[in-house]
């Protein structure tokens, strides 16, 4: 029983460090981050590309258009989440400071370059659309 509070002790005192961390993240973010330049052009990444695809999408097939960037969405976050915490890759210039993605780029690149290319381009070879996405 001693050996299950100690790692109780050790896991809550891990998680104390990880909300002052978290906590310090936010402080940096609201001082040096929010409304800079690179926030603001996050920010207009977030948006304006989805304001552009929904004016000349194809309307008839808005809805499978939007399931598959659902899960081109679902899977970049998860990747980059994955790969942030095991350090691959770190973003300094959040859009939002709790999110350990680059939300842009998860959110509204990724999935409507998929979701353009499938309109512009449905019969080209899904290897030539994966090597553009991939470079």
């Amino acid at each position: 029983m001693a050996n299950k509070e100690k790692v109780i002790e050790i896991l809550d005192r891990n998680q104390s460090q990880f909300e002052r961390f978290i906590d310090k993240k936010i402080d940096i973010w609201l001082e040096h981050v929010l409304f800079s330049g690179l926030w603001r052009m996050g920010l207009a990444l977030s948006i304006l590309p989805w304001i552009i695809w929904f004016v000349f999408r194809k309307k008839e097939c808005t809805d499978r258009l939007l399931y598959i960037a659902f899960y081109i969405m679902i899977i970049s976050v998860l990747l980059d989440i994955v790969g942030d915490q095991i350090g691959l890759w770190h973003y300094r210039y959040h859009v939002t400071p709790i999110l350990p993605t680059y939300f842009p780029w998860d959110v509204t690149l990724m999935p409507l370059a998929v979701i353009v290319l499938l309109q512009i381009k449905p019969h080209v070879n899904p290897w030539f659309k994966a090597i553009f996405l991939h470079s």
